[in-house]
Parts: C-alpha cells; sequence; structure tokens
C-alpha cells in the first residue's frame, strides 16, 4: 500500500498474523492478538494483507468501538465481506478516538460505501479515509459523494 503521510506513526502495532479460522466457536489467534492490542491502548492496529473472516470482525469490532486510544485502523487488502464491512462501521460510527481509516482494496462495492459513508456521518473524527482499489463503482462513488443518500 501507499504511504499515509497523515497517519499517525504505529506504536507498538502486533505483527500481522495469518488469519486462522476459529475452531468450536473460539476466536482466531488475529483476532484474539488485535482485540488484546486495542483493549490494552495501542493507538494504531494495522491488519494490512490479512483476511479477515466476519467472525474475526464481529469478535473485533466492540473493542474498537469502546476504544479511546485507537487513533489509526488499517484493513488495506484484508478480503472484508459486505457484512464484515457493515459490522466495523456499526462500531465507528460512535468511536471516539480514531481520525485515521484505510480500507483501500477491499471490495466494498455500493452496499460497503454506504456503511462507511454512514459511519463518516457519525463520527467526524474520521479525517483521513482509504479507499483505494476498493471496487466502488459510480454507484459507489455517488453515495461517497452525496454522503451515502
Amino acid at each position: 500500500p501507499p504511504a499515509m503521510a497523515a497517519a499517525p506513526p504505529a506504536q507498538s502495532t502486533p505483527a500481522a498474523a495469518p488469519a486462522k479460522p476459529a475452531s468450536g466457536g473460539g476466536q482466531s489467534e488475529t483476532a484474539k492478538m488485535a482485540e488484546k492490542h486495542i483493549l490494552e491502548g495501542g493507538k494504531s492496529l494495522i491488519l494490512c494483507n490479512v483476511k479477515l473472516s466476519e467472525e474475526e470482525v464481529i469478535t473485533i469490532a466492540p473493542s474498537i468501538k469502546l476504544s479511546q486510544s485507537l487513533h489509526s485502523l488499517s484493513l488495506f487488502d484484508s478480503g472484508l465481506s459486505v457484512g464484515a464491512t457493515r459490522t466495523l462501521c456499526a462500531a465507528l460510527a460512535s468511536q471516539d478516538s480514531l481520525t485515521m481509516l484505510d480500507l483501500g482494496h477491499n471490495q466494498l462495492g455500493p452496499e460497503g460505501v454506504e456503511a462507511v459513508c454512514d459511519a463518516a456521518i457519525h463520527n467526524s473524527r474520521i479525517l483521513t479515509l482509504g479507499l483505494a482499489g476498493g471496487g466502488l463503482g459510480a454507484e459507489g462513488v455517488a453515495k461517497l459523494h452525496l454522503g451515502g443518500s
């Protein structure tokens, strides 16, 4: 991914581990590591090129929502589904500290973009939003331009 000068420097971001499917309803190592990092006050969470299942996003989302220290979240090329994007964006809508969000190279499509727009409308702290290569298409770009309406 291209460098983002506006993003705050990463602070003790956990190394990206390959996502492992949860067995028997348990959490994957990636989800556990991300959740722990957020709960311990991490300022940045970078899971670029780490494929996240919808279940993993459901695990991480409450920690993201409640975090008062998370400023930068990069899920670049994480294979987010529309459902995972909706779950993530529901958490982001009331998140108070996040200023940078990179969801680039996830095939969000118009429905995912609408979820991102709804989150951005409710969270004016997000100053940098990365959606490069997100398969927005004309409909997604129009939703983004109009704020999801």
